[in-house]
């Protein structure tokens, strides 16, 4: 199941996996505007080949991908656009954990048991 590839990087949209409450969708905005940016800056106009079939499977369907095209093909940009997006999403939303409450408690409670050990 290969997500089909993309014609244009403005064509990328907040993966199915991304939370959708309005403070993680300003979120992805933010960082889709900030890479797009960087993009046009850059003078890229549209996406090399690889760009577009590596940017769907690693954003939308989070998947290993092996990519070999030839020096000056727009490798680096299709690993480091979706590692860009992926690491400005906390690990609740991206493993789908919804733990955060939990880990919070762990923290204050570690929190209290080293302040009860420098009392002693």
């Amino acid at each position: 199941n290969i997500p089909d590839p993309i014609t244009s990087f403005e064509e990328v949209s907040c993966p199915s996996w991304w939370s959708s409450s309005t403070k993680e969708d300003k979120l992805f905005v933010q960082v889709k505007s900030s890479i797009l940016k960087n993009i046009e800056l850059g003078r890229w106009l549209e996406p090399t080949p690889i760009q577009m079939q590596v940017l769907p499977s690693l954003i939308y369907k989070r998947r290993d991908v092996l990519g070999c095209a030839p020096t000056g093909s727009g490798k680096s940009g299709a690993f480091i656009i979706p590692a860009l997006v992926l690491s400005s999403v906390s690990d609740e939303i991206f493993y789908g954990t919804g733990n955060s409450d939990k880990k919070e408690e762990t923290g204050s409670d570690n929190k209290r048991s080293k302040k009860k050990h420098k009392s002693n």
